[in-house]
């Protein structure tokens, strides 16, 4: 449905249409169907569940999530998030992930960079990014780390970017902010 109605020329517009008439027209009391132009195709309308409660939002939970950035002459490598991922599936992204509970940071890096056979360059982070997506509250560490001698980083799913070509790429927010991170070191 959404290849079908979704103008290829410009799919931004299309969205931020529909969030402004979730945000004035279809609100979760009240809706002003009347108004809306969906509503010869809303779901919702049609089925007559109109001014439903809504269930109470989740408090969203504490995450440590520590980054890996690996640079090489004017290059960063970026890991592809699966297809199947739960969250922002087959986005790029600076490696990292959750901290399992108990587990040390460092450890937890190293476990993400496990494919590409990375290691920590330096025992201090370069900063920390604050970042709130979903149901999470995430904390991210960013280290420099730096590949061993033998690694090839040819790992599926993994590949060298220009730095100058980051803005470009489909990328987490979360990457984004490491990335500017290392650029003002």
């Amino acid at each position: 449905t959404a290849a079908r109605l979704v103008p290829a020329a410009r799919p931004g517009d299309f969205n931020q249409a529909l969030m402004d008439l979730g945000a004035t027209l279809c609100l979760p009391r009240n809706p002003e169907c009347t108004s809306c132009p969906a509503t010869p195709c809303c779901v919702t309308r049609s089925s007559r569940v109109l001014g439903a409660k809504r269930a109470a939002a989740k408090r969203p939970r504490n995450v440590d999530w520590p980054l890996g950035v690996i640079e090489n002459k004017g290059r960063i490598l970026l890991r592809r998030r699966s297809k199947d991922a739960g969250i922002l599936p087959g986005l790029w992204e600076i490696p990292g992930g959750e901290r399992k509970p108990g587990e040390a940071l460092r450890s937890s890096l190293l476990r993400q960079l496990a494919p590409v056979d990375a290691r920590l360059a330096s025992p201090a982070p370069l900063g920390v990014i604050r970042h709130t997506i979903t149901d999470r509250n995430i904390r991210a560490p960013v280290y420099r780390c730096t590949l061993n001698a033998t690694a090839s980083a040819r790992a599926s799913g993994w590949r060298w970017f220009p730095l100058e070509s980051l803005g470009k790429l489909p990328l987490s927010s979360l990457s984004l902010k490491a990335a500017r991170l290392v650029h003002k070191k």
